[in-house]
């Protein structure tokens, strides 16, 4: 033990090693070490140690019900401010209804309505603004171009009333893939018939399956 260059002891009261710096150790002195039981903590340690394990058990169950309560206004609070109605809107007539080629050489956001859906949109307003009357209203609409300018024709009927829009993405129509060649969209068609409506994922594109995900 007179070569030894570092002593490690692993003592019950400590939570890490000790550590003793290189120094000359005689074999007594380390047995004593060893077979020595820890000494305990005085007293004030030891009650504060107590008192610290009861506060922090205290303030955790503090803390739960706290959260279970704030949990329960919360849900309170969701009951009575579910909406009273969910109604769903189809954006007007697009160019791509009159002329499926258009989407060939423009992306499918950025098709737009014909005059035919403008004016779908405002008559669609009117029958909204009646419907709903003086309750309050918030849109959530597609960032498709075409959806975004049927809302805008929504509005009109709605003049002077204060209302709340949101953009939501997860409200655009199936996504068919990119610029859409019309022989291979019809080759595809047939094989989403035969392949399952609901699975099959157009090139570039989403299945329902992914629809319905999202």
């Amino acid at each position: 033990l007179r070569s030894l260059a570092i002593l490690v002891l692993c003592l019950p009261q400590f939570d890490a090693f000790t550590v003793v710096r290189p120094r000359t150790v005689r074999p007594r002195r380390v047995a004593a070490l060893a077979a020595s039981p820890p000494s305990r903590p005085p007293f004030h340690r030891r009650g504060a140690a107590m008192v610290g394990g009861w506060l922090a058990t205290r303030l955790r169950q503090r803390r739960w019900r706290v959260l279970r309560w704030l949990d329960a206004r919360l849900e309170r609070w969701r009951r009575r401010n579910r909406p009273r109605r969910i109604i769903l809107v189809r954006h007007g007539q697009s160019m791509g209804n009159v002329d499926s080629s258009m989407y060939e050489s423009t992306p499918d956001s950025l098709i737009s309505l014909t005059e035919r859906g403008f004016a779908q949109g405002a008559a669609c307003g009117l029958q909204l603004r009646q419907l709903v009357g003086d309750e309050s209203v918030r849109f959530y609409h597609s960032p498709y171009l075409r959806t975004r300018q049927t809302l805008l024709a929504i509005l009109e009927a709605f003049a002077g009333k204060r209302v709340e829009l949101a953009a939501e993405p997860r409200l655009r129509e199936q996504d068919f893939g990119n610029f859409q060649d019309l022989t291979r969209q019809d080759r595809e068609m047939r094989e989403r018939l035969r392949f399952g409506r609901f699975y099959f994922r157009f090139p570039n594109g989403e299945s329902g399956a992914d629809v319905y995900d999202r």
